[in-house]
């Protein structure tokens, strides 16, 4: 390997500068191991010169202390700077290079298992969750029927609720035209039973006069007995007192006739009256009947 450049630091070229390499092992160029070959800067710091293929540790002199660099490998044909060399060169694997080598894969290794272990049971978690997201699945699937389902009934439960509504409206209607219709009984009950009492006033009234007439009868007949019984003590009947005497008698009788008609008549018109109060209230019952048979079948 051929290394040449200029050895620097922060201030520039380091002239008059040793550069030391110990070769880390014997390999087949004959370099023993921990061999030395230095070399010097120049007044520029320039430097230049060829190294014998193999592995070194490399530093340089300065203030009386070697200042380790790195290591490089040299090979036969390369030319570079030495610090494109130590960028360049790996780590010659030394024993101890090896054992720290060894010790790190013997690390890898278990820690490579303890991953495939890791993995293992990763595996066997995810294939547990992927069982448990099917059930799950199947569980949502399942919610979804029901949640179908129950949106079903909640719609026929609508259209029920609007057909019951309708059904109320309907009867709410109809129970109001029967109060209506109530009402209109109501009134032809109240005229009803204005007329019957009407008519009881009437037979009331009628009575009242059957009653007058009767009394006048009875004191006419009182009259007519009282003067024929004066008549017959004097003993002076003649034929003008006998005529007035029959003529009192036909008056008493036309009375009597008359009263018995007005009294036929008074009990004609409390029949009557009686009757026309029987029928309204026939008429009254049947009504309130319908009235109720009406809002109960509204009703059901």
């Amino acid at each position: 390997m051929r290394l040449e450049g200029v050895l620097k630091d922060g201030g520039g070229p380091l002239p008059a500068i040793t550069i030391g390499f110990r070769a880390v092992e014997t390999n087949q160029s004959d370099v023993l191991y921990q061999s030395e070959f230095e070399v010097v800067t120049d007044e520029n710091g320039r430097y230049g010169f060829d190294l014998t293929p193999g592995y070194y540790r490399v530093w340089y002199g300065y203030n009386h202390r070697q200042i380790q660099l790195g290591t490089i490998a040299a090979d036969a044909d390369s030319v570079m700077t030495l610090s494109q060399a130590l960028g360049a060169a790996p780590e010659p694997i030394t024993e101890e290079r090896a054992q720290s080598l060894l010790t790190q894969l013997l690390a890898a290794e278990q820690a490579v298992k303890q991953s495939t272990q890791v993995v293992e049971a990763g595996a066997r978690t995810a294939t547990q969750a992927a069982a448990a997201a099917g059930q799950s699945a199947e569980s949502v699937s399942g919610v979804q029927r029901t949640v179908e389902q129950l949106a079903a009934a909640v719609q026929q439960n609508a259209s029920s609720t609007a057909q019951a509504l309708q059904t109320v409206e309907a009867k709410a209607k109809a129970v109001s035209d029967s109060a209506h219709a109530v009402g209109e009984h109501a009134d032809a009950v109240s005229e009803s039973r204005r007329v019957v009492e009407q008519r009881a006033g009437e037979v009331n009234t009628a009575a009242e006069t059957v009653n007058t007439k009767a009394q006048a009868v009875d004191e006419a007949a009182t009259q007519v007995s009282e003067q024929a019984e004066q008549v017959v003590r004097d003993a002076k009947v003649s034929g003008e007192s006998l005529a007035s005497i029959r003529q009192l008698e036909q008056q008493v009788a036309s009375h009597v006739t008359k009263a018995g008609e007005h009294a036929e008549a008074a009990a004609r018109s409390a029949q009557t009256a009686g009757s026309a109060a029987d029928a309204a209230v026939s008429e009254i019952r049947a009504q309130l009947s319908a009235v109720l048979d009406m809002m109960n079948r509204e009703a059901i």
